[in-house]
């Protein structure tokens, strides 16, 4: 049996819909910025494409869930953009971290420990994003 369906990724909507949530972010004054999430293959649509056409338009913030993840778009955006990891250090704390300049999501206080030890070992203040637990009971750190 053949199928007939055919899905056709419109990159182009999809820069043009970040493009209006990023101008509407930054005309707001508010300290915000304006981040892609393109885990799980850019949700299905295909992360090359879709990051790469992102990037172009000046998308310079990403979100994947791991860092097998963050290491395949690294290849596709190039050096300058950040790509935050959100399941935090589920990998350890191998060199990709460093050499592919990823930046954790912290979400456990044996996370953010690993975090301050691997600094520690690599000389360097390293970046993370700590993610606080503010009520769904979901994963987070406790705010207290």
């Amino acid at each position: 049996m053949s199928s007939t369906g055919l899905l056709v990724i419109n990159t182009g909507a999809i820069v043009s819909n970040w493009q209006l949530v990023s101008e509407r972010l930054h005309s707001s004054h508010a300290v915000v910025v304006s981040a892609a999430v393109v885990k799980a293959n850019a949700y299905g649509l295909g992360v090359h494409a879709v990051a790469d056409a992102l990037n172009k338009a000046g998308c310079q913030h990403f979100f994947v869930s791991t860092l097998d993840e963050a290491v395949e778009l690294r290849a596709i955006v190039g050096r300058l953009p950040e790509i935050f990891v959100l399941g935090g250090l589920s990998h350890g704390c191998g060199n990709e971290w460093f050499e592919y300049r990823c930046i954790p999501v912290l979400f456990d206080i044996v996370h953010v420990d690993l975090w301050l030890d691997y600094g520690r070992r690599m000389a360097q203040r390293l970046p993370c994003v700590l993610k606080i637990d503010t009520g769904m009971h979901r994963l987070g750190l406790d705010p207290h």
